[in-house]
């Protein structure tokens, strides 16, 4: 397993650890899958990214995946997903490629 490497941010989030992942965004309405990076905070257990904020933060919800998914290739949306948990899944990976949270059979085995 790779280790996961923590880093520091600029102020104000400098008080904390961040480490770089990869995600793997699938639109179910049409099969397609994307890829982006993402910081991810470290969690309450030193070396644990918190993964709250996919699995119930703000970035649960189908609207921020739908930005996301439109950036991931440089697209704003030219229209608003509406809220909801149904349209996208995603998975969190590890720059070396380890699986660290999972809602689909992703490209990345």
């Amino acid at each position: 397993m790779t280790p996961l490497i923590f880093h520091k941010k600029e102020p104000p989030h400098d008080q904390s650890s961040w480490v770089r992942c990869l995600i793997e965004i699938k639109d179910l309405s049409s099969g397609e899958t994307r890829f982006s990076t993402s910081d991810l905070i470290e969690g309450d257990e030193k070396g644990i990214p918190s993964l709250y904020i996919y699995q119930d933060g703000n970035f649960s919800c189908d609207c921020n995946r739908g930005l996301f998914f439109g950036r991931s290739v440089g697209i704003e949306p030219d229209e608003e997903t509406c809220c909801g948990d149904d349209r996208y899944s995603l998975n969190v990976y590890s720059i070396g490629g380890e699986i660290i949270y999972k809602e689909f059979e992703g490209i990345i085995k």
